[in-house]
């Protein structure tokens, strides 16, 4: 992104968020488990598309960085992160596609987490808002 953005230029990036408290108790319970959690989490999925995966990479993806080592990897590269926004406390999945209640209840409280102060702690991504710097 930095060798081809022009000087001023903006990127935005997605990411899981691996600091939020539904991961972390996921986790947890996925350890205590051995894995029955993401079992229910993806009953459905092929092993093509939601591949088994050892815990501490998260609920769906292979691997998960904090938003801390994000900025240091994009500040090394030049660009200058603007703004970290909040992604949806819900990201998908075969459970919530099977629960509509629980996905319309969630989805219907998460402008309210955008007021919270630990609004970061209930979203499972992030974004990431940055410029390219001007030599």
């Amino acid at each position: 992104m930095a060798r081809i953005l022009k000087p001023g230029g903006y990127a935005f990036i997605t990411t899981p968020n691996p600091d939020n408290l539904v991961e972390r108790v996921g986790y947890a319970i996925d350890k205590l488990t051995r894995g029955a959690l993401k079992r229910i989490f993806w009953a459905g999925q092929d092993e093509v598309s939601a591949p088994t995966l050892h815990a501490e990479a998260g609920l769906g993806h292979i691997s998960v960085f904090p938003f801390k080592i994000w900025r240091n990897w994009l500040e090394k590269a030049g660009l200058k992160v603007i703004q970290k926004v909040r992604g949806p406390m819900v990201f998908g999945g075969p459970f919530f596609d099977r629960h509509f209640f629980i996905s319309g209840l969630m989805i219907a409280l998460d402008p309210i987490l955008d007021r919270l102060l630990g609004r970061f702690l209930l979203s499972n991504n992030m974004g990431i808002l940055c410029c390219k710097q001007s030599h």
